[in-house]
């Protein structure tokens, strides 16, 4: 999995709650649009999970480049905005879902099943 968020403090719990999970495994940490995309360019994941507001690059563009470059990938848009306008931008953009940060740690284990069964399907 690799997080994608500009809050340091958010990478910082949502790291320590993927150390938690012995069905995750945190194999790489974005600041932003740009570094996320470059970091995969270097290694595998099923999962992104891509903060919706960050400077620079939005979640939404980072997330439509990534479904461009990174078909197999599993996007969640996370945000501290949860409304139906930003539930249907994020799914036009790509993304399997729009996760609230409040219950990001809650949906996680979900988000991760789904991208390991995504995983055995594609072999």
């Amino acid at each position: 999995m690799v997080l994608v968020d500009d809050n340091a403090d958010f990478l910082k719990q949502a790291a320590a709650f993927l150390g938690e999970l012995a069905e995750a495994e945190l194999v790489g940490v974005a600041r932003s649009g740009p570094e996320a995309l470059e970091l995969l360019e270097q290694l595998e994941a099923d999962l992104i999970a891509v903060d919706l507001v960050m400077p620079g690059m939005s979640g939404l563009e980072l997330t439509s480049r990534l479904r461009t470059r990174h078909p197999e990938l599993l996007v969640a848009v996370v945000s501290l905005h949860d409304g139906e306008e930003y539930r249907r931008a994020a799914l036009e953009a790509g993304a399997a879902a729009l996760v609230p940060k409040a219950v990001f740690v809650a949906v996680l284990p979900h988000l991760l099943r789904v991208a390991s069964a995504r995983r055995a399907r594609a072999g």
